[in-house]
């Protein structure tokens, strides 16, 4: 007889793989999707630690398409900078 148990630790580590999944499947279509178009820039703003590492993630497996990803703590004069966008367009509160 098996038993299973719905205990926090699963219930996290269930959101990780979902989570994990959910970013895989983003990145790929990203890449897929822009396989043959002229290179773009993706600025990621990441300020919790979890974000970032999934940013990572996003990152690598876009590496060697079009889409340059770079990942930005929470700079958004240095997302602007590098978008080459107006700073009003990258603070917009999200609230």
């Amino acid at each position: 007889m098996n038993l299973l148990i719905d205990s926090p630790i699963q219930q996290e580590s269930n959101k990780l793989i979902s989570t994990t999944k959910y970013v895989i499947s983003v990145a790929l279509y990203r890449r897929f999707a822009y396989a043959h178009r002229k290179p773009i820039k993706s600025a990621i703003l990441a300020t919790h630690l979890n974000f970032i590492h999934y940013a990572q993630l996003h990152a690598l497996l876009t590496r060697g398409s079009p889409i340059d990803v770079r990942i930005f703590p929470d700079d958004r004069p240095a997302v602007a900078q590098w978008l080459d966008a107006p700073i009003e367009l990258i603070a917009v509160d999200s609230t």
